[in-house]
């Protein structure tokens, strides 16, 4: 006896569908709880071209709602094709691309340089 009263519990696997709705029903309780702060400056939002078809998503927004969290300019740079491809390839390369631009418009504007890529 190892005197931990779970040995004799059966294990209870779950499948990957309910882990994954496990997993977003506890992303949406905290996003219901969380109070973000509101951000002063300016920033930076990359939007994809192509509107994804989320239930209970709404994209006419062109902020996508981030004028409530911050007060100063939201500039929206939109990025060919979808969301969910923007991290890989050739879309990624666009994106690191426009990052790019924003960091030198940044760095020019504070009078700094930016190291050469």
């Amino acid at each position: 006896l190892t005197g931990d009263s779970r040995a004799s519990e059966p294990e209870t696997a779950l499948t990957f569908d309910e882990r994954i709705n496990t997993a977003m029903q506890a992303t949406r309780e905290a996003s219901a709880r969380y109070d973000p702060p509101v951000y002063t400056g300016d920033i930076f939002l990359f939007r994809a071209t192509e509107r994804p078809n989320w239930l209970g998503s709404s994209f006419d927004d062109r902020q996508n709602g981030w004028s409530a969290y911050v007060t100063g300019n939201i500039h929206v740079r939109m990025i060919p094709g979808k969301h969910l491809d923007m991290l890989t390839d050739p879309t990624v390369r666009i994106l690191g691309h426009e990052l790019r631009s924003c960091l030198d418009d940044v760095m020019a504007r504070r009078n700094l340089r930016t190291p050469s890529a």
